[in-house]
């Protein structure tokens, strides 16, 4: 009988022995499996799910993978706050590159760049070449009016990399909206001979060949750049209209500014695109000898540019041509108005248009006699 119950009690001990060595492996299978099925849920879009099977899992079989799908579905709903409460831990100087691109990106999110710089620095630390990285913090610079921070940042990437289209096309954009606009279209040059065929690639590609005065290269190039934006974009065809102009072709110039009128409505910068448009649509009725229409729109022009002195300069020409010397002499008086500077040299307009209103009042004092 003593014998019986050393073996039950032997028996017992292996039992919770081999209980406990276990314990830990269905520990883990049971996060794997957790794991697995809130991925599916995610990678399915049912993130309401997949939080619930996430919250109702003890914090003690929470591996680091699934707190980020926590942090991941929690910033999708907006509750940015416990997400961070959530990464913050993981996401230390020491965390791992993926802790801290989610933590940078949840500060983005609330609006903080500070932070979100602060993250992002630490992660060009760790991981210079993180190209993700590389065009977020160059995003933030921007915004923060430290452009040339990032421009730093990707000139040192590419010149490791090269090749890269997603920084060197980044570069070429922040280059442009800074105004260094020969870095800019000499990277999207590159960019299109590469075989580059994004909108703006193609567009700026265009513009600058217009600024080497290629123009008829600039044709079919900014000609494409119209079929990819499947004719939504106005700007190719104002920049198409002004080469027609350049080489006094107003039949094909007005064409591109008949497209652009369509566009009127639904551009967002409207009234950029209607300085332009008037400003062409004047120029290619002169050259078509519609000058009232010419007229029409040098006012209209006139409306968004007030105090551009090139406006009265133009009615004066048209005037001429309509045989209005009133008219001519009033546009010439306020020309030089605005262009009277006694410390600048007269330009070659500001000269003609002396002589010429020198020469009408002249004519209009022989005519009294």
């Amino acid at each position: 009988m003593e014998n019986l119950v050393i073996r039950h009690i032997i028996h017992r001990k292996a039992l919770l022995w081999l209980l406990l060595c276990a314990m830990p492996l269905m520990a883990v299978a049971q996060t794997d499996v957790t794991e697995s099925e809130v991925q599916r849920l995610i990678d399915e879009g049912l993130y309401y799910r997949a939080l619930e099977l996430l919250e109702s899992c003890p914090d003690s079989l929470k591996s680091p993978m699934m707190l980020r799908q926590e942090t991941r579905v929690l910033t999708s709903f907006a509750r940015y706050e416990e997400a961070k409460a959530l990464i913050l831990p993981l996401a230390t100087e020491e965390g791992s590159v993926i802790d801290k691109q989610l933590l940078a990106g949840i500060y983005e999110s609330m609006q903080q760049p500070d932070s979100a710089i602060t993250v992002r620095e630490e992660i060009k630390q760790i991981s210079p070449y993180n190209i993700v990285n590389v065009l977020r913090l160059s995003d933030l610079y921007e915004e923060k009016g430290v452009g040339f921070l990032g421009l730093t940042m990707m000139n040192n990437f590419l010149y490791e990399y090269p090749d890269n289209r997603p920084v060197r096309q980044r570069r070429a954009a922040v280059n442009y909206a800074a105004g260094y606009y020969r870095d800019a279209y000499a990277d999207f040059d590159l960019l299109y001979h590469a075989g580059d065929r994004s909108m703006n690639t193609v567009y700026y590609h265009g513009q600058s060949l217009m600024q080497q005065d290629s123009l008829t290269q600039a044709i079919p190039v900014l000609k494409e750049a119209i079929k990819i934006s499947e004719e939504a974009n106005p700007f190719p065809m104002i920049d198409l209209a002004t080469i027609y102009v350049q080489q006094k072709d107003p039949t094909e110039s007005a064409l591109y500014l008949a497209k652009v009128d369509s566009l009127m409505e639904r551009t967002p910068l409207r009234i950029q695109v209607l300085k332009s448009y008037h400003d062409l649509m004047a120029e290619t009725d002169f050259l078509r000898g519609a000058y009232r229409s010419s007229l029409r729109h040098l006012r209209d022009l006139g409306r968004f540019a007030p105090d551009l002195p090139d406006i009265p300069y133009r009615q004066s020409l048209t005037y001429r041509e309509l045989g209005d010397a009133t008219a001519e002499m009033k546009a010439l008086e306020t020309y030089l108005e605005l262009r009277s500077d006694p410390g600048r040299k007269p330009s070659p307009r500001v000269l003609y248009a002396r002589k010429r209103l020198e020469q009408l009042r002249e004519d209009r004092f022989m005519g009294q006699k």
